[in-house]
C-alpha cells in the first residue's frame, strides 16, 4: 500500500457516495505524508499530522492558525481534523454528530452552539494537499504533469 492507494481508494469512495470511508483514507494518507515531512523531528503523530496540515492549510488557503468554538473551547482547525474527524473515524467508526460536512463548491465553515459545518470543499483541499505535498510529487508525477499542462 501507498499515499497514492489511499488516495485512489478515496476517489473512489468518494465518488460512491462513501464519504466517510473516503474521508478517512484520505486522513490516513494525509498522516503517512505528515510522517515523510518528520519523520523523527517530530515524536507524536498528532504532532507531526496537526503540523503538516497547518502548514498546509496556510500555504494553500491562508487557514493555518484558524480556531473555531467546538463543546465550549477554541481549537485549531487542524486539531479538530486529527481529534475529532480522524480519530473519531478511525476509532469510533464515525464522524460525531456535531460535525457535519455540507454540500457546495465554496469554501465555508459555520459554527453555532450545537454543532459545527465545513463544507465539502474541505475534502477537496485534503486530497490537493497529500497530491501536491513535496514528499509525495514521485507518486503523483503524472497527475501532477497533467495538471501543469492545463
Amino acid at each position: 500500500m501507498s499515499v497514492r492507494t489511499r488516495i485512489e481508494d478515496a476517489k473512489f469512495l468518494y465518488k460512491n457516495g462513501r464519504k466517510d470511508g473516503a474521508l478517512l483514507s484520505i486522513l490516513v494518507a494525509l498522516a503517512a505524508t505528515s510522517r515523510k515531512r518528520y519523520p523523527k523531528a517530530v515524536k507524536k503523530d498528532r504532532d507531526a499530522f496537526t503540523i503538516f496540515l497547518g502548514e498546509e492549510l496556510t500555504k494553500r488557503i491562508g487557514l493555518g492558525k484558524f480556531t473555531v468554538k467546538f463543546r465550549n473551547k477554541m481549537i485549531l482547525l487542524q486539531d479538530l481534523f486529527y481529534e475529532f474527524v480522524r480519530c473519531e473515524l478511525a476509532h469510533e467508526a464515525q464522524i460525531p454528530e456535531d460535525i457535519k460536512f455540507t454540500k457546495g463548491d465554496m469554501l465555508h465553515v459555520k459554527v453555532d452552539e450545537k454543532e459545527i459545518s465545513l463544507s465539502e470543499k474541505f475534502i477537496d483541499i485534503l486530497f490537493d494537499i497529500v497530491i501536491k505535498a513535496e514528499e509525495n510529487k514521485e507518486e503523483f508525477k503524472d497527475i501532477l504533469e497533467k495538471t501543469n499542462q492545463s
